[in-house]
């Protein structure tokens, strides 16, 4: 049982540390339970989904940055829909949204993954749950690439 909680301290602190691409490196060099780690990441995603949705629908409405972004951001939306009435380019970028998104939140840099998804989101007005749908799959997808690109260069340095 306490080796368990000090994994769990040693992923939670290095993934806080590094993020979700760092925590898994760490975890290979350190030679933990991966699967305690993809786990723990993907709940720690999870949970900073909520947190970002809340401080940016806030933000919008509560201050006057926000507000005039807001409005920034409702004119470029017609703008948006107003191509989509047509065919050609527009049309097929619409088509993709949902993989932008999930590439977003890929992205395996420490402060991009999950915060720019949720800003993507939140400027292209998708819905809660979808953004948070999109958004995992996302970062389970990232967290998939990061083991299959750093197993075995990882595990021939420890």
């Amino acid at each position: 049982m306490f080796d368990l909680i000090a994994d769990i301290g040693i992923v939670f602190t290095s993934y806080l540390g590094l993020g979700r691409t760092g925590a898994i490196i760490s975890s290979f060099y350190l030679q933990q339970n991966i699967g305690l780690t993809l786990v723990l990441s993907l709940i720690l995603d999870f949970g900073q989904i909520p947190v970002y949705g809340f401080l940016l629908e806030s933000t919008a409405k509560h201050t006057s940055f926000g507000r005039k972004m807001d409005v920034w951001m409702a004119r470029k939306r017609l703008l948006w829909d107003k191509r989509l009435d047509g065919d050609g380019f527009w049309v097929k970028m619409a088509k993709i949204q949902p993989v932008a998104i999930i590439l977003v939140a890929m992205i395996p840099v420490r402060g991009c993954g999950i915060i720019s998804a949720c800003v993507l989101c939140y400027m292209l007005g998708v819905g809660r749950i979808y953004c948070t749908v999109l958004v995992m799959t996302g970062s389970l997808l990232g967290a998939g690439l990061t083991l299959a690109i750093l197993y075995q260069p990882v595990m021939m340095l420890s």
